[in-house]
Formats: C-alpha cells, structure tokens, sequence
C-alpha cells in the first residue's frame, strides 16, 4: 500500500522561503530520498504544501527522521502533516496535447 504525506510549511517571511528555494534551486537538501514522487506548491509568498508519497508504510515511517531533521534545520514558523493511504494516482499525459502552447 503506498502511503501519501501531506506537508504544510510556514516559512518566517518571504525572504526565508526565498532563501531556501535558492538552495533547492543549486540541489542542496529538499528531496527526501525515502519518497517516490515528491510534489511542491507554493501557496502563497511565505508557505509551501508538499505532498510526498512512499512505496509502503515502512517508506514512510523511515521518512520521518529526515522530515523532523529538515523542519529543525529550516526554522519553519509553522508546519503540520498528515498521511493516509494513496488513493488515486493518475498522470494524464494527453493534457498537455489538448490546447495550444
């Protein structure tokens, strides 16, 4: 059963969050290596909504380490998660071929 992680970050201000998505940017640290796909919205200036999701429960549990490590290290303002099991994961890869560019 693949396990979904829902993640709500917080960061201080718009200069934090900034300053982490340069460090993302140049490859340092922000893909936990437990989950199989990883996806990141950034919801408004100052936070992020990440949705993880790990081939198993034990996946997920291995994760949890490196998410605490990751939320002491950024100083995050606020941050919650959740996780359930995977529902639905559906890629439509004609979407992008039914308008034009």
């Amino acid at each position: 059963m693949e396990v979904a992680r829902v993640n709500q970050l917080e960061f201080p201000s718009e200069e934090a969050l900034n300053k982490f998505d340069e460090a993302r940017k140049r490859g340092v640290g922000s893909i936990n290596p437990y989950a199989s796909i990883q996806l990141v919205i950034k919801t408004s200036p100052t936070s992020l909504l990440a949705i993880n999701v790990f081939a198993n429960k034990a996946a997920a549990e291995a994760a949890i380490p490196y998410r605490e490590k990751f939320i002491e290290e950024n100083g995050f303002k606020e941050e919650w998660y959740m996780d359930g099991e995977l529902f639905q994961h559906y890629v439509n890869h004609r979407a992008g071929k039914l308008t034009e560019e």
